[in-house]
């Protein structure tokens, strides 16, 4: 079996994931790679520079209630600073500008990629990388449930963030989708807090049904219905 954790875009709402996230890491699941858009690709990178409980913190942290371009910038080069805790590799994907078609690097190797994922239109501005354009990855690809399963995976453990983009119509094996709550835009403290902790209960219940997972048919979770 070759499991992949897939990450999807969606702002504010990677905090949910960062919930779902803690409790399998700190549960044992130990996927072969993970692939993220935008938030889920900061998540993704997450995965191997922190640990559950860490990623969790880092998350649950006062900030700014709006975040301006530059310090989400730093914010992310300062998590791509942070030493290696998991070797597996974080695949990010961006929006190729010129072809309109989903770029996936791997960030545990280049992390300044990590910019150009979640460079989301309105909130931060295009990035130049290896001489071409990218923005944020959701823009051509929410949720790249098909690019983990063309990149080798035969289960694939997807956690939606509720993102705007357009979303690839094959199944997860196990997919979670992140609650609307207010707008993907909205990085207020309690906003991230009540995500996360409902990140942590989803996440909790998936773990359980992950071990007990068979390995035929896909299946969707999604507890809001």
């Amino acid at each position: 079996m070759v499991m992949a954790i897939v990450l999807g875009g969606g702002g504010s709402r990677g905090a949910y994931q960062a919930g779902v996230l803690a409790e399998l890491l700190e549960g044992g699941v130990r996927p072969r790679f993970v692939i993220g858009t935008s938030i889920g690709a900061v998540n993704a990178l997450g995965t191997t520079r922190l640990t559950g409980a860490a990623l969790a913190a880092w998350w649950a942290r006062p900030l700014p209630a709006a975040l301006p371009h530059r310090l989400l910038a730093r914010e992310l080069a300062a998590l791509a600073a942070l030493p290696v805790v998991r070797p597996w590799p974080a695949l990010a994907v961006a929006c190729d500008l010129r072809a309109r078609h989903p770029h996936v690097a791997d960030v545990t190797v280049r992390p300044d990629f990590i910019q150009a994922s979640a460079a989301l239109p309105g909130l931060m501005p295009p990035v130049r990388w290896q001489g071409r354009w990218y923005a944020d990855g959701g823009l051509v690809d929410d949720l790249p449930v098909d690019l983990a399963y063309a990149l080798g995976a035969t289960q694939v453990l997807a956690i939606h963030a509720s993102g705007l983009g357009p979303v690839p119509a094959r199944a997860a094996t196990l997919r979670l989708d992140a609650p609307r709550l207010a707008g993907l835009a909205d990085f207020s403290l309690g906003h991230r807090r009540r995500l996360l902790a409902q990140g942590r209960k989803d996440g909790a219940q998936t773990l359980d049904i992950w071990r007990q997972k068979t390995h035929n048919s896909p299946n969707t979770v999604n507890e809001r219905g």
